[in-house]
């Protein structure tokens, strides 16, 4: 706030100038360029349980994680990564991560991921909190 009102000091009032102003200075309003620091972790199991999928999904606010598009988006990016262990997660969901960037207004993007696989793979929900562990 304080940046605003010096910068309209200092372009005399002209609205226009100080947006231009700031421009020129690198003031940047981007979706992406937001600090995502909350999220929330959704997994999957495949059908015959040698494998699963953790991934993280990061964006402004815990009720943006919480809400239904960011778990879509986590649960086709750890199906793609149970379908191809070596395979871009971020890749899979890049469009829908995108949509849900658009229509919430929050920078929300894929974090860490993890596959898992052997003779014997589940998950368990731990449902306080709705963590997932695999």
């Amino acid at each position: 706030m304080m940046e605003c009102k010096k910068m309209l000091t200092e372009t005399g009032g002209d609205i226009e100038k100080a947006i231009e102003a700031f421009r020129k200075k690198g003031v940047k309003a981007s979706l992406a360029e937001r600090t995502a620091s909350e999220g929330r972790v959704i997994g999957a199991a495949a059908a015959d349980g040698k494998s699963a999928a953790l991934v993280e999904v990061n964006c402004n606010t815990d009720f943006t994680a919480k809400s239904e598009p960011v778990g879509g988006a986590g649960e086709q990016a750890a199906q793609a990564l149970i379908a191809n262990a070596s395979a871009s997660a971020a890749d899979a969901v890049k469009e829908q991560l995108t949509q849900v960037s658009q229509t919430t207004g929050e920078n929300v993007v894929l974090g860490k991921t993890a596959v898992l696989s052997g003779q014997r793979v589940g998950l368990y929900l731990y449902g306080i909190s709705g963590k997932e562990l695999a």
